[in-house]
């Protein structure tokens, strides 16, 4: 594969007959000018440093919690990516999660505002062969999507993507479930609160949280939630450009766009506020696989999404065309 792809630039390999099934450019032009935040947010991702990219790598690796955070994102896409001829993910950083993608076939789009993010994801990519030959990156913007509606099997949109979308999060939740495909999955990731954590295995020293995690996934979730919650500490800061998006707001979004809800879950509600016994966990392999397994029974649970750090939410559109859009898209 070559260099990166230009959006504005109509690539070549999107300039194909009408008959061509490939994602291409949109002949309608629907851009609008963001809003100050959203505008301010863009500059700074599409000018992001070298260490700013190296960061983010760096966000999902090097600590046991780093790890939880990783597995529980990576187990959500191998619930939910919808096998097929085009994978779309839209603010993919440095590829963290863009190998899932490659996993269920076809052609993986890779859509950033960054050049250095893109440049990243292909260095690391290119160390799969299998995906490395199927990998597409485009430069451009989510808000835009410069593809046809409907051409996607799967849509990810993780990370801080909606939330830095600031006032223009609503705009890019319903540009990305545009591109989803008639039976297609969007996966995408949203940031409501300041995080929790579970007030039984807080007050338990380490050791004793990974004895207990040993116990039956059943038993362990029922005793973490009887005794309840409390919120973290935000590590988030006040910052105007992102904008904090709730569950039931998020998911007003994707049914007004069409899509049926098929899972919401907070991420690691339960200790991944909680180092010391993430760590603990991590080196006993039966109570680590334990700790995802209560993490996301509890996820699941909408008490635990008011005040998440993080929610992931799948959803997915009808096999076939529930509107007069629908039906003029899947035409195209």
């Amino acid at each position: 594969m070559g260099g990166v792809v230009a959006a504005r630039g109509a690539p070549a390999e999107h300039r194909r007959r009408a008959r061509d099934p490939r994602p291409r450019p949109d002949a309608t032009d629907r851009r609008a000018e963001p809003v100050a935040g959203a505008r301010t947010s863009r500059e700074r991702f599409r000018q992001l440093d070298e260490y700013r990219v190296q960061r983010e790598w760096a966000r999902y690796e090097g600590t046991p919690t780093r790890d939880l955070y990783r597995v529980l994102r990576q187990r959500f896409l191998g619930r939910h990516l919808q096998p097929g001829p085009f994978q779309l993910e839209i603010g993919p950083g440095p590829g963290r999660f863009s190998p899932a993608l490659g996993r269920v076939g076809g052609a993986v789009v890779l859509l950033d505002l960054s050049q250095r993010m893109l440049a990243e994801a292909r260095r690391h990519l290119r160390r799969i062969p299998e995906l490395a030959a199927r990998l597409h990156p485009v430069l451009g913007d989510g808000l835009h999507p410069p593809f046809r509606e409907l051409r996607f099997n799967s849509v990810v949109v993780l990370g801080n993507v909606i939330g830095f979308g600031s006032s223009d999060a609503e705009a890019i939740v319903r540009s990305a479930a545009a591109q989803v495909a008639l039976a297609g999955h969007l996966l995408i990731e949203i940031a409501p609160g300041p995080g929790e954590r579970s007030r039984y295995l807080a007050r338990l020293p380490p050791g004793a949280v990974s004895r207990l995690l040993r116990s039956p996934v059943t038993w362990s979730t029922n005793r973490i939630a009887r005794e309840g919650f409390q919120l973290a500490a935000s590590s988030r800061g006040r910052n105007s450009a992102f904008r904090p998006v709730d569950a039931p707001t998020a998911v007003r979004w994707l049914v007004e766009a069409g899509l049926e809800i098929e899972e919401t879950v907070a991420v690691a509600p339960a200790i991944g506020q909680e180092p010391d016994r993430v760590a603990s966990v991590r080196g006993d392999p039966i109570a680590w696989r334990h700790l995802l397994e209560v993490e996301e029974r509890l996820g699941a649970r909408p008490e635990r999404w008011t005040n998440a750090a993080a929610i992931l939410v799948a959803a997915r559109r009808a096999p076939t065309p529930t509107s007069a859009a629908d039906r003029t898209s899947a035409k195209n």
